[in-house]
């Protein structure tokens, strides 16, 4: 599809204002292609207990190899579960065994690997896992799972790093664990865990590793899905709860300090005092539970002349 505006006879910025408008429509088309291209990639878990008892989560796969998949998923889903199923985008509403070939077990935020053989859907790919990298916050992101809708999609930005983990501002729930968490289309992480607002993932290079350990072999061949290029947007600034290192970045102009001390800085809306991560903000005297150490913080100014943040009273 071509599109041209040497023949349009209006003036310089209404014919910069067209170009804007087709070029960012083009991009928001083919990202949402290439959203539904990754979702057949990703599978609904469902692990049940001894009791009769379920548990939901999500996994995605990592090789197709014919009628048999590798999936990647999180170990406290399918831990102790002697009936683990899965659920594939392209064939719905049918459940399709699957076995345990490795996991990290008793870690809350281990990993797990399942093999599911026979009766593989046509349509069903690998989503490909980064092999590297390093994020320095801000960057946008999102998930595939199962928290509020079947293969909803969520979009949040990274906060940083919690240890091994990254961290991310979400709005989703456990049933998004062991989903893939995507920047760009590729698989920079695995979610382990949802608290609040905070989601945590291991870092796909350490899931790669992790994987290959337990002897299966993560496809990164010419059949795996590949993000397409699109056209250039024009960046916006960021909005409240996403993580800004300026007032210039953030469209409330206000970029304060997350909670705790020696946290990164958040997108804080014009009518609210504190900040905090994947929100609009809160006033004096708000009380939340830290997303880290689950302490209890205040909306306060610390200290005399510094700037209103959630502390530790």
């Amino acid at each position: 599809m071509r599109f041209s505006i040497r023949t349009f006879r209006g003036s310089p910025p209404l014919r910069i204002a067209l170009l804007v408008g087709v070029t960012g429509a083009m991009a928001a088309a083919s990202t949402a292609q290439d959203t539904e291209a990754l979702k057949t990639g990703v599978v609904k878990v469902m692990a049940t207990a001894a009791d009769g008892s379920q548990k939901i989560g999500t996994g995605f796969v990592v090789r197709r190899d014919g009628d048999a998949a590798s999936v990647v998923t999180v170990s406290h889903v399918v831990e102790g579960a002697p009936k683990i199923d899965v659920e594939f985008f392209t064939r719905r509403n049918e459940w399709t065994p699957a076995r345990v070939v490795g996991m990290e077990g008793a870690d809350p935020r281990g990993l797990a690997a399942l093999r599911v053989d026979g009766r593989i859907p046509p349509g069903v790919i690998a989503l490909r896992m980064a092999g590297s990298g390093t994020l320095s916050g801000g960057e946008g992101i999102f998930t595939i799972g199962f928290s509020l809708v079947p293969w909803g999609v969520i979009s949040g930005a990274v906060i940083g790093y919690a240890g091994r983990m990254i961290t991310f501002s979400t709005s989703g729930d456990s049933g998004d664990s062991g989903g893939p968490l995507i920047k760009d289309g590729l698989v920079i992480g695995v979610v382990t865990e949802v608290k609040g607002q905070v989601g945590y993932a291991a870092p796909a290079v350490i899931a790669r590793s992790t994987v290959q350990g337990w002897g299966l072999t993560v496809d990164d061949g010419p059949g795996v899905w590949s993000p397409q290029p699109v056209p250039p947007t024009v960046k916006t600034r960021l909005r409240t709860g996403e993580v800004c290192t300026g007032n210039a970045q953030c469209a409330s102009g206000h970029c304060y300090p997350g909670p705790g001390l020696g946290e990164r800085q958040y997108c804080l809306a014009a009518d609210m005092n504190c900040a905090w991560p994947g929100e609009a903000g809160y006033k004096f005297g708000t009380k939340k539970r830290h997303p880290d150490d689950g302490r209890w913080v205040v909306c306060m100014r610390p200290g005399s002349g510094s700037r209103a943040r959630f502390a530790y009273p």
